[in-house]
């Protein structure tokens, strides 16, 4: 019900009506921290807020990425993953930390080198399929010496296109990527657009649209001499669905007092038809219940331990949602 003059509103009508002016606050906090708070705000630079916690920048941690295709930290190598080299001494392979990797040792001279590790193990392979959308997680480097050079790129098992290289010119690239596939089509999107569904950007023509498309990285030595070294990692890939719900688990923080009410602000953007689902836990993630995004919520399970559940789909269309920023004002009363 509205809040209608010359009644008497209920408790909740009023903390709404309240949740919407904390909305608007939450957005000026946001603003705030994004250009920087100014140096003689609160002699320190730092807002002097009441039982609030916030955080942004959140747009590529908490989204509807989808299904993880290769675990880099406890996945088997070999059943994914084939690796090659020619040519160099230092040519070398596998997986490490959390990630694979395709590298280089020029220390140790030789004749040149290439050293490539391919998707394209018999057992789990990793597939490119049509109309399909990945987001992953690479890194590019090499040496100044002529000839260097590290590469990722989409393999058909004869021919090969780059979705980004660097040479000894351009020394390193890295970063999180969309590649959005039509293998009909023979394009591809990759850039870092993670909201976009086109499928064109890079020419894959010269690929054969009957054949199998893998992932591979590569590191080439194309010089005789010694020292330096060419590097290729990949770290994280993720085949977006729209069949899978992701969720994200978000550590708020510990509040000064037991918490028994709140009022969240949840900046989401999504195209499409998709939307996210929120839960909030006060008790340290034993209990999540529930929450609307400007509503006071009221906890059944008490506690000081706040987190955030997200929980994220992906459309048919693989469109994405983000949590971009989020706002909790606890016991405004």
């Amino acid at each position: 019900m509205a809040i209608t003059n010359g009644q008497v509103a209920n408790a909740n009508e009023v903390m709404n009506a309240m949740g919407n002016i904390w909305n608007d606050t939450a957005q000026n906090i946001f603003n705030a921290d994004y250009i920087g708070f100014d140096a003689d705000l609160n002699n320190e630079g730092e807002p002097n807020l009441k039982n609030v916690f916030f955080n942004t920048g959140l747009t590529d941690s908490y989204a509807s990425w989808g299904i993880t295709q290769y675990n880099f930290t406890s996945g088997t190598f070999a059943d994914t993953w084939t690796g090659a080299g020619t040519g160099s001494l230092g040519t070398t392979w596998g997986q490490t930390s959390g990630y694979i990797y395709a590298f280089l040792n020029y220390a140790l001279g030789g004749n040149g080198g290439d050293t490539t590790v391919t998707s394209s193990a018999g057992t789990t392979p990793i597939l490119l399929g049509d109309s399909e959308s990945y987001i992953l997680t690479y890194s590019l480097s090499c040496s100044s010496l002529s000839g260097d050079h590290a590469y990722l790129d989409i393999f058909d098992g004869t021919t090969v296109v780059s979705l980004a290289n660097v040479n000894y010119d351009s020394t390193s690239s890295s970063g999180r990527y969309r590649l959005n596939i039509d293998k009909t089509g023979e394009t591809c999107y990759f850039g870092t657009n993670f909201d976009t569904i086109i499928k064109t950007g890079t020419d894959l023509s010269s690929l054969n649209n009957g054949a199998s498309w893998y992932l591979r990285i590569r590191a080439v030595k194309g010089n005789t001499g010694t020292g330096g070294n060419a590097t290729a990692h990949l770290s994280g890939l993720t085949k977006l669905s729209s069949s899978t719900s992701n969720e994200s688990i978000i550590t708020v923080g510990t509040a000064d007092e037991t918490v028994t009410n709140l009022i969240p602000i949840l900046n989401t953007n999504s195209a499409g038809t998709i939307s996210a689902d929120f839960e909030i836990s006060v008790d340290n993630g034993t209990n999540y219940e529930s929450v609307t995004n400007a509503n006071i919520f009221r906890p059944t399970h008490t506690g000081t331990q706040i987190k955030l559940k997200a929980i994220f789909t992906s459309d048919a269309s693989l469109n994405l949602t983000h949590l971009n920023e989020y706002a909790i004002k606890y016991n405004l009363y």
